[in-house]
């Protein structure tokens, strides 16, 4: 009887789908905390290169680096942020960032199969995160449109 407890419980987790790291809340708001405190060495570590910035591309390391330096010096913030949606990306969202190839190409090269468009709203407006993948138990940060007018 023991071992058929442990065989339908070992079942049942196996048949359980399992949410990716990138469409967790948990994890969402772990990435917004890493934004709001993070050091840039922190930042930059969980930024996949190339990020996408509204509809534009950075490629450099350098810029990426400048982007988080620039927006940590001015205090920029995600405040008392509160996630209003988590969407898996499908074959159309790169039109949420830019309605452009350059961004379609985006999405289907460098964007992980997890990718996910997280709607935030914060003190500072509404935004979008792209995340997907994982790195030491948070998702990556492909990039951020906003504020959204």
């Amino acid at each position: 009887m023991k071992y058929l407890i442990v065989a339908v419980g070992v079942l049942a987790l196996a048949a359980c789908p399992t949410v990716p790291l990138a469409q967790r809340e948990s994890a969402v708001y772990r990435v917004i905390e890493l934004v709001n405190e993070g050091e840039i060495d922190d930042l930059m570590r969980n930024t996949n290169n190339p990020f996408l910035l509204d509809g534009e591309i950075l490629a450099l390391e350098n810029d990426i680096e400048y982007l988080w330096t620039a927006l940590r010096a001015a205090e920029f913030t995600f405040a008392d942020a509160i996630i209003r949606d988590i969407t898996p990306v499908t074959d159309r969202s790169y039109a949420e960032f830019a309605d452009t190839m350059d961004v379609a190409v985006f999405f289907e090269k460098y964007l992980s199969a997890d990718g996910t468009i997280v709607e935030i709203e914060t003190k500072n407006g509404e935004f979008l995160l792209l995340l997907g993948s994982r790195r030491r138990r948070m998702p990556l940060v492909y990039g951020f449109k906003g504020p959204l007018l």
